[in-house]
């Protein structure tokens, strides 16, 4: 369980961090094919800039929510690791596409 709970700070670091070179950097380049559908007119800079703001407060909550899964049990860490993982899936497919 232990490692889980690290797992999930370490996840949380790395989308914080996609996130912040993402939205505030503007290195759109780490979106997932973004410049070849930026070239074919199917997006705009505004969805970069979403994707990366849904991965810096993603990141954040990982972070949070995994310091304090220190000070609780193992079962409330299953939960809040799950809801926050749909979470952010739900965020990222239902996310404008312009």
């Amino acid at each position: 369980m232990f490692v889980l709970k690290i797992l999930e700070i370490i996840t949380g670091a790395i989308l914080l961090i996609f996130g912040f070179l993402i939205y505030f950097r503007g290195k759109y380049n780490l979106a997932n094919d973004y410049m070849d559908r930026l070239n074919k007119g199917e997006v705009t800079p505004l969805y970069a800039k979403s994707i990366g703001l849904i991965y810096f407060l993603g990141g954040l909550a990982l972070i949070i929510f995994g310091a304090f899964a220190f000070m609780m049990n193992d079962l409330f860490t299953f939960i809040q690791l799950f809801v926050i993982l749909i979470s952010i899936v739900l965020l990222i497919l239902t996310n404008p596409k312009r």
